[in-house]
Formats: structure tokens, sequence, C-alpha cells
């Protein structure tokens, strides 16, 4: 009976074992494909220069109050207590606007970028699934989620298969996509060697 047993967990472990061989793994980091788009660079651009046209009404708003604070503060003292109220509670709604002007801004921005990345983002998932699909990977793990504690030899970087996916049409944006990558890479190398 014992050796039944013991035949029969070898036989299980033999074939958990061929299991676990036979799956095959990939590893891409989803924030350094990203940064190597070169349409992400247009994108950035983009959001940079509508973030500027989002502070300047913000700006002259500041400049705004900040110059009635200073002539109430310079007056306050020869104000009547009806106009020193008229003119705080003008000041506090001037920093309400200031602070809904903000957020809304900030919500704006946010769909912005959206837009913008969006995408890139859809356009790399697709270039992931074809990659994995392709190489028949079982799993493909994001290292930019931070969720990988370890990284053995049997899980395969598809970082350059899935830009040359994306970029199978476009030698040009290839070429610039491979040398951002090098470029990430040896800067991050650098970094962790100092």
């Amino acid at each position: 009976m014992r050796n039944i047993l013991t035949l029969a967990s070898f036989i299980a472990l033999l074939f958990v074992g061929n299991f676990t061989y036979a799956q095959k793994f990939g590893h891409i980091n989803s924030q350094e494909l990203l940064a190597v788009f070169p349409e992400s660079e247009d994108a950035q651009k983009q959001i940079e220069e509508y973030a500027k046209t989002l502070e300047e009404p913000l700006e002259k708003m500041q400049v705004e109050y900040n110059n009635k604070l200073n002539d109430y503060i310079q007056q306050k003292a020869k104000m009547t207590d009806f106009l020193k109220q008229s003119n705080e509670e003008e000041l506090g709604s001037m920093q309400q606007r200031m602070q809904a002007y903000q957020q809304n801004a900030q919500q704006e921005l946010k769909k912005k970028e959206a837009s913008l990345i969006q995408p890139l983002l859809l356009n790399a998932n697709n270039a992931i699934k074809f990659v994995g699909e392709r190489d028949k990977l079982t799993y493909i793990f994001d290292k930019g989620a931070g969720a990988i504690i370890y990284e053995g030899a049997g899980s395969k970087d598809i970082t350059e298969d899935v830009l040359n996916e994306i970029y199978k049409a476009d030698a040009a944006k290839k070429a610039k996509a491979l040398a951002n990558l090098t470029k990430i890479r040896t800067q991050a190398s650098e970094t962790q060697t100092e």
C-alpha cells in the first residue's frame, strides 16, 4: 500500500512538474514602454501646452486677488465695518472661484491626458496580446506595476517584440522607439550602479 502511495505521489509530481515547465512567461514594463513611444513626446508637449493655457487665467485671478487683498490691508484702518465685511466677502468669493477653477482645470487636464494617452495604451495592449499569442505565452507580467518579486531566466522580455509589432509599418518610428528604449535602459542601469 505504501509503495502504491509513493508511486502515485511520484506520478503526480511528474505531472505537476511537466505542467509548470510547459508554461511560458513574458514580462514587460508598461511605464518604460509608454515612455519610448515617439508619440508620447508629442502627447507630452500637447499636455504641457494645454496646461499653460489653463494656468494663464488662474494667474490673472491670483494677481487680481493679491491686488484686492493689498488694497484691503492698506485701507482697512479707514474702512467702515460694512465696507470691511463687503471686502472680506469679496476676497472670500475670489478665493472660492480660484479654487473651483483650479479643480476644474485639473479635471480638464486629466481628460486631455487620457484622450492623448488612451490610443497609445490601446495600441500597446493589442500588440502585447499579439506577441503573447504568437509566442504562446501563458502569462505576461507588468514589471512597471511593481508586482514582480523575482524574474527568472524563463521569462521573456517582450518589449522589443511589442515595439516591432506596433511600428511594423513605420520603420522610422520603430527605430526611434528602440533607440529610446536603449537610452532609458542605459540610464536605469547607470543609476543602479551608482
